[in-house]
């Protein structure tokens, strides 16, 4: 029974050292509330947690990661080691406050266009766009 367990074990982690997952590209965020935080979590977990990256670098890719609103926020700021959480802090500043947040998917909601035409694929639309909705409040409301 154990030799079974070892191999099984053994043919496991060839597998998981054989899988080549493609490259995560950087998420973009651009002053979009309703967005902030896929971005947020995306851009902790691709780079504000990873310890091989000095705080220079961690800036330089934030900034490349940023445009129009959320970028006029921290484009003076220049590339140093001392400077990334300054700016790390201004962005969550901004666009972390969940009431601003929640106004924002409110007005998402407000403004979703009605049905023209009794068509699946609109209904469909309609259904994709409310659930999405939906589902921001509801992680809004669990954090």
């Amino acid at each position: 029974m154990s030799s079974h367990l070892n191999s099984e074990v053994s043919t496991e982690r060839i597998l998981l050292e054989t899988v080549k997952l493609p490259k995560l590209t950087l998420p973009i965020f651009s002053g979009n509330l309703h967005d902030w935080i896929t971005f947020k979590d995306l851009f902790k977990a691709s780079v504000h947690n990873n310890s091989n990256l000095s705080n220079a670098q961690k800036l330089q890719h934030l900034k490349s990661s940023l445009r129009g609103d959320a970028f006029r926020i921290i484009q003076s700021i220049a590339i140093s080691d001392s400077n990334y959480l300054t700016a790390w802090e201004l962005l969550e500043d901004r666009y972390s406050n969940k009431r601003e947040q929640v106004f924002a998917h409110i007005r998402r909601l407000m403004s979703l266009n009605t049905i023209q035409c009794e068509s699946t694929s609109a209904v469909l639309s309609l259904i994709d766009n409310l659930n999405e909705i939906i589902r921001a409040l509801e992680i809004l409301d669990k954090k």
